[in-house]
């Protein structure tokens, strides 16, 4: 991964090429990646840099009741140490409906409850629900300096207005980002999670009496991180992509 790819498109960075059609599209003519602008326009020249590496593993686990999204992000640009910033972003606004004025309102969401507790981070449902959703920072990261939430006040590359997002920064050469974002309702235990460095695998289970999920990581020869097979129950659970079976060494 090098240079720029203003006319390359996401399929050109595939091992096989997605089923959608955005994917297709020169990313030029897509959605910044940061604040998701379009700029519309391929005839001027892209953003031109240079990263070692930049991989994207992720994927939603569904074999118990309670559902789980995984994120093993790898980042590189050189050999030299840089700020490296894990983002989320957030929805700035939610809509009220006021039945007396027979209005549609529009109000700021207010996080400023929000504080990370160690590796944890807990953001409330945006209409003041009872749901929310846990972001962990994993064993297996890179140690980060902050977790928190950047309003988004001010503007973005493209000039436009920047939404809130959940930021986690780290200082180093390589960064690993190993995120568990796990659903929950309010006053919910939280899941417990476990890492073992020496045979890198990552363990995550709902409760002491709930079976845990077995996970056995691996680095392709480029430097991305993947799961290389996955244990259920003391089983080993087949792996899906794009709803086909697939063996975990081709996920």
């Amino acid at each position: 991964f090098g240079g720029s790819p203003w006319g390359k498109s996401v399929n050109d960075f595939l091992l096989k090429e997605g089923p959608y059609e955005f994917q297709s599209l020169p990313y030029c003519s897509l959605p910044n990646w940061y604040d998701g602008v379009s700029t519309g326009k391929c005839s001027e020249a892209g953003p031109s840099s240079y990263f070692v590496k930049a991989f994207r593993t992720a994927g939603l686990v569904r074999s118990a009741a309670q559902p789980y999204a995984l994120i093993f992000d790898d980042v590189q640009k050189d050999s030299a140490t840089h700020e490296y910033v894990w983002r989320m972003v957030l929805k700035p606004t939610v809509k009220h409906w006021d039945r007396q004025m027979g209005l549609l309102k529009k109000h700021r969401v207010d996080r400023s409850y929000a504080k990370a507790d160690g590796n944890d981070f807990i953001l409330r449902q945006s209409d003041g629900g009872k749901a929310r959703l846990l972001v962990r920072l994993l064993g297996g990261s890179s140690p980060h300096e902050s977790m928190a939430i950047m309003n988004g006040d001010g503007p973005t590359h493209s000039g436009a207005a920047s939404h809130p997002a959940l930021e986690i920064k780290t200082n180093v050469a390589s960064a690993k980002f190993h995120v568990l974002l796990w659903p929950l309702t309010e006053d919910a235990p939280l899941p417990t999670t476990t890492w073992n460095s020496q045979s890198h695998t990552l363990v995550i289970s709902s409760g002491a009496a709930a079976s845990s999920d077995v996970f056995h990581l691996g680095s392709t020869s480029d430097g991305a991180t993947v799961v290389e097979a996955m244990e259920k129950n003391g089983n080993n659970v087949s792996f899906q992509a794009n709803c086909v079976s697939a063996s975990p060494s081709h996920v």
